[in-house]
Order: C-alpha cells, then sequence, then structure tokens
C-alpha cells in the first residue's frame, strides 16, 4: 500500500556552497535549502522514498550534489551527485530510500550546492532566464509492509469496545493506557479504510423536542454564498457556555443525529452540553455584520475530549468523518472547519510533538473525505492562571497559509470574562469568542 504527498515549488535560485561528496563530510552548513516537507508516517515498520525532481545548469562542468537532511539532523540520511555539463540543463530526478523507525512526524529539507568551486543555477541561467518546468519538487511514497487481516480486526474490535465506555473521568493513567493502544492499533493498521467509517442512519434526536427546535427545509435554508461552519474541539466551542443565545434571521443548524436543518437557537444540535455557545454568536456576525444571505452552522465539539480523540484512531473518529461524508453524499461540505481544543492536552500534559502529530493525523482524515475548506486553529490551553506554552506553541505551529489557518488566542479572555471554574466562558465571554473568531474570518 502506498500514500504519497506531493508538493510543487516556484523557486529559482542560485548556490555556490560547496557540498562534499562524502555522507559524513557533509552538514547542514553547506549548500543551499531548495525544498522540504513533513510527512506522518502511518507505520514504524514502512520505508519511505523520498524523490527529489529539480533542473539545473552551470557556466563549467561540474557536479550537483543533492543532499537530504531529516528532523534537523546535522548529517543527510541521503547523498546523490549528478554530473552537470556546461551550458546545459541537466533534469535531475534522485530517490532516497529511507526507513520511518518510529511512529513520528518526519521532517526533511533538500540541499543543493556544487562538488567543486562554480556556480549552480536551479531553474534558471546566468543571465536570469527561466528555463524550464516544472519546478523542483518533492515526492514522498510509504510503503507498508503486509500484516495479518485477522489480528488487526480484533484489535480494531477491542479498542472500540473501550473507547465506547470511557467517559474521560477515570484518570490519566486510563486516558494515556487508551491513546497508547489506539496508536498501537494504527500502527497496525497503517491506514483505516475510509469507506468502514460512517455514522448510523439517521434517527430522532430527542434534543429537538426538548429545546423546541424549528425544522427548516433545505430548499429554504441555502441561498447563493451561504457558507458551511464546522466546528469541533472541546467544551468551549460545545454548548458549555453560559447564557443561551439565539440568533436573528438567517442562521440555520445542521444536526448530524438526523441529517435536517433548524433555525439555530443555544444549545445548538450537534453538540454536547445544553447551554450557551460562541457558535451561535459568531452566526449572528457573519449574517448581520458580513453581509452574508445565510449560514448553516455544523457542532461536533465533545465536552473534555483530547486531540488523540479526533484522529483515525480516537473514539469520536466516526462522529467526525461519518458527518464529512453525509454531508459530502448530501453535496454541502463545510466551507470552513474551526478547531477550537486544547485544554484537555494542556492540563495533562500532552507533549506538544505528539499534540501536533495527532492534529494532522487527523486533518489527513478529513482531506481523504474530500474536503478542502481551510481549518482554522485556535491557541487554546487556558486552564484557570495557567498557560501551557508548549500546546501553545504546537497549535500555532500548525498553520501553514495554505490550508491552514491561525484562529484566534482565545487564552487571551481573562478570568473576569469566565465561569468560576477558570475555565468556561461567561456570556461576556462567549460574545468576545465569537468576536475573535469573526475577526478571523471576515479577514
Amino acid at each position: 500500500m502506498t500514500y504519497s504527498v506531493h508538493l510543487d515549488y516556484t523557486s529559482a535560485g542560485q548556490t555556490s556552497s560547496v557540498v562534499a561528496t562524502d555522507t559524513d563530510q557533509v552538514d547542514r552548513e553547506q549548500g543551499a535549502s531548495v525544498l522540504g516537507h513533513e510527512f506522518m508516517p502511518t507505520s514504524a515498520t514502512s520505508k519511505l522514498r523520498v524523490r527529489v525532481s529539480m533542473h539545473g545548469w552551470t557556466s563549467k562542468d561540474n557536479n550537483l550534489v543533492i543532499a537530504l537532511f531529516r528532523d534537523k539532523q546535522s548529517r543527510p540520511v541521503g547523498l546523490a551527485v549528478v554530473p552537470l555539463q556546461a551550458h546545459e540543463v541537466t533534469s535531475t530526478d534522485v530517490t532516497f530510500v529511507v526507513p520511518t523507525q518510529q511512529f513520528a512526524l518526519a521532517s526533511f529539507e533538500v540541499r543543493v550546492g556544487p562538488s567543486r568551486p562554480g556556480t549552480i543555477y536551479i531553474n534558471f541561467d546566468e543571465a536570469g532566464q527561466r528555463i524550464l518546468i516544472p519546478y523542483p519538487f518533492i515526492h514522498i511514497d510509504e510503503e507498508i509492509p503486509p500484516i495479518s487481516e485477522n489480528v488487526i480486526r480484533i484489535l480494531r474490535c477491542e479498542l472500540d469496545r473501550l473507547n465506547m465506555v470511557y467517559d474521560n473521568t477515570q484518570g490519566i493513567e486510563a486516558h494515556l493506557a487508551l491513546h497508547a493502544f489506539g496508536d498501537a492499533v494504527r500502527l497496525l493498521e497503517g491506514e483505516l479504510d475510509p469507506d468502514q467509517i460512517m455514522l448510523p442512519p439517521p434517527r430522532a434526536d430527542t434534543f429537538v423536542q426538548a429545546f423546541d427546535k424549528v425544522e427548516v427545509p433545505e430548499a429554504d435554508v441555502f441561498k447563493d454564498g451561504t457558507p458551511i461552519v464546522l466546528v469541533i474541539g472541546q467544551s468551549n466551542a460545545a454548548n458549555e457556555g453560559m447564557g443561551r443565545h439565539t440568533p436573528g434571521t438567517g442562521v440555520y443548524n445542521w444536526n448530524y443525529i438526523d441529517g435536517k436543518y433548524y433555525v439555530a437557537a443555544d444549545p445548538l444540535l450537534g453538540a454536547t452540553g445544553t447551554e450557551g455557545s460562541f457558535v451561535s454568536r459568531l452566526g449572528d456576525c457573519l449574517v448581520r455584520d458580513a453581509g452574508y444571505p445565510s449560514v448553516v452552522l455544523v457542532p461536533l465539539a465533545v465536552g473534555g475530549t483530547f486531540v488523540h480523540d479526533w484522529t483515525q484512531q480516537g473514539r469520536l473518529c466516526s462522529r467526525l468523518i461519518g458527518s464529512l461524508r453525509r454531508l459530502r453524499e448530501m453535496g454541502r461540505l463545510p466551507t470552513h472547519i474551526l478547531w477550537h481544543q486544547g485544554e484537555a492536552d494542556a492540563s495533562f500534559g500532552t507533549p506538544p510533538d505528539a499534540y501536533r502529530a495527532r492534529f494532522l493525523s487527523m486533518l489527513k482524515s478529513i482531506r481523504d473525505q474530500g474536503c478542502s475548506a481551510p481549518v482554522y486553529v485556535a491557541v487554546a490551553t487556558r486552564c484557570g492562571a495557567l498557560l501551557n506554552a508548549g500546546i501553545r506553541e504546537a497549535q500555532k505551529s500548525l498553520a501553514n497559509g495554505h490550508d491552514v489557518l491561525a484562529g484566534p488566542d482565545t487564552d487571551l479572555i481573562d478570568q473576569n470574562h469566565r465561569m468560576p471554574d477558570g475555565v468556561h466562558l461567561a456570556a461576556s465571554g462567549l460574545d468576545e469568542h465569537a468576536k475573535m473568531w469573526f475577526e478571523i474570518l471576515n479577514r
């Protein structure tokens, strides 16, 4: 089985910094950095095939040395030497085989340079003329060895059973043990079959009657330009604030349980909790202040959850992926995804690298469903007066300026706008929370 990531670059440049042709003599100070990418392997026993392609030009005979570095190590994990003929464009295409070694995010950097004094031009000549396309790229394939499907099936059933009985109240030891077991199963699986991840058939939701929800036909909900905002995370995105809010006209709530649309009002259907939410207030802002004709809110957040819970081996995988599949079948994939989570991981001491890797695992499962909506990542770690610097930096580092964007720093909402527990938001905090999100989405 093979998984791939392919990045195109528009870079062009020149380098005269000599690179040695002996791996033991090359370090990260030699040559010039031209490519880089991170990759999350799905198995600790697989092999990564890192393919690097580019074009070189030189005014006198030389060699183009290509060095592949992993995880900012001082020595390369691969080295290639490609002869260059003077005044001739040379296309290079080399592949390095790298063992995964462990189930952790792998960071790759490609550095290039001449093997002896001289200048090498990448993608343009000495006169500054661009010479060839496509541009340099890095392509990563993962090859996963076969494993007994029967053993995996047994372990998956046991993990699903434990996920069902775990309720986040059984202490940090149980939490860590369950997550470790989930990681182990995923290592064996390599990758879940997305077709096996789905919600149960639509069913009646008791909250519809309990809170007098008003159903709306789909034809009345959508107008030209209506955004669909999916919200995932934990309690501060899950109807656990103080002060219910009822938006004005044009704000609707899609309920993943029954697959129907309702007039939005706190508590929003789809998220846990029965009190107030910043999401309803945000919907109001988007229609009233941003001029959207209508907006559809899709809350899925669950109180007390960890980033691990939302990954492919986590207990809320079917909630997220199943909802996306149901929306896709309706032709209504989200246009925006808001991620507000981190307080649980901050208080339990999740390592920042693990937080980042688990988020990227969740992101991959979202993309596998054909959902290309930008994911906005909030900075959220506040538990009373305590902030977690490591998780904060991990959350900030996830924004790539492309499909993952920075959300608001809600740690800035101080104790004056929170409930006595120092974590959940008072009505004024929910108003501030919604305002911060609106400023991000309305840029």
